[in-house]
């Protein structure tokens, strides 16, 4: 199969404390897929497919069963390809696992992969794809050698999940926040969507409902990314979370997040690093190391 022809990408970068931090690159082909790609040096991450809560302790939480759990030690993009087909795959010279099988075996992924809606029916409810990151001062900082365009997230253009205390760290429902959680969350909007946004201060934004499932949140303002084809854009936003960890290390890492599988309802999920727990996980990588490391960031 010949390789998809990639267009220029397009760099995520957060503020924060005053300095830009890169943190995901937006990668595009032409038939319409996107990628995400973190700008991280965690090593070691782990990756599975993620059911809902089993317990309800409160909305959206509770414990939840993982499936196909997996170490990776390569570098891993969360792909969506138009069709809905989204997966991890290689975002280096090394390879893991990953396509579907034959359609004899009814495109079931090969390696970490599930099938979701289309982009041309894309999600309504909120984000297709996301990541989050505990600590933003591990990612690179922006210094003008960047190769793609920079799409920066200054301290105006966040929004606050929780009040943003200037002075602290405010408390959170389970006690006093540790630290600062940055999200970025991607949408994929039809065409007659992409049409409502408006050119201000030389970006396209769009000024909409952040989801039709949160009618009690003001209106969102999402930064347009184009995709080299015109079945669909992506709206991208940035929030700040109000964390706390009770954890003995200062926080660390980020997760990457796909939507969830029309069949099972399971969605993709991966975090890095690696728990240290999680040692006699199988890998996805298609040929391992013989030995590897779980070692944490600094």
């Amino acid at each position: 199969m010949a390789a998809r022809k990639t267009y220029p990408s397009r760099i995520i970068a957060i503020e924060d404390a005053g300095d830009l931090h890169k943190v995901l690159r937006i990668v595009t082909t032409g038939d319409g897929s996107f990628a995400l790609v973190p700008i991280h040096p965690a090593p070691v991450g782990m990756i599975a497919k993620v059911g809902p809560p089993q317990v309800l302790t409160a909305p959206g939480g509770g414990w939840t069963e993982m499936l196909q759990t997996h170490l990776v030690g390569t570098r891993v993009k969360l792909i969506y390809h138009p069709s809905g087909f989204v997966q991890f795959s290689k975002a280096s010279t090394k390879k893991v696992r990953s396509g579907e099988g034959p359609p004899e075996k009814f495109l079931v992924p090969e390696g970490m992969g599930i099938h979701t809606q289309p982009l041309t029916d894309p999600i309504a409810t909120g984000p297709s794809v996301g990541s989050a990151f505990d600590n933003v001062h591990e990612c690179p900082v922006v210094d003008g050698s960047e190769p793609v365009a920079v799409m920066a997230f200054r301290e105006e253009d966040i929004a606050d999940w929780y009040h943003h205390a200037p002075s602290g760290l405010p408390d959170t429902p389970i006690g006093p926040a540790t630290h600062h959680q940055y999200h970025v969350e991607i949408f994929v909007f039809p065409p007659d969507v992409r049409r409502e946004a408006v050119f201000v201060h030389g970006r396209w934004i769009l000024v909409r409902d952040y989801s039709p499932l949160r009618p009690d949140l003001d209106q969102t303002v999402f930064r347009v990314c184009d995709l080299p084809t015109e079945i669909a854009s992506l709206g991208i936003v940035v929030k700040r979370f109000h964390a706390r960890t009770n954890r003995e290390r200062p926080p660390t890492g980020y997760t990457l997040s796909g939507p969830r599988d029309l069949g099972s309802g399971y969605w993709l999920g991966g975090q890095w690093p690696a728990p240290d727990d999680e040692r006699e996980l199988p890998w996805l990588d298609a040929e391992p190391a013989v030995e590897r490391t779980l070692a944490r960031v600094g």
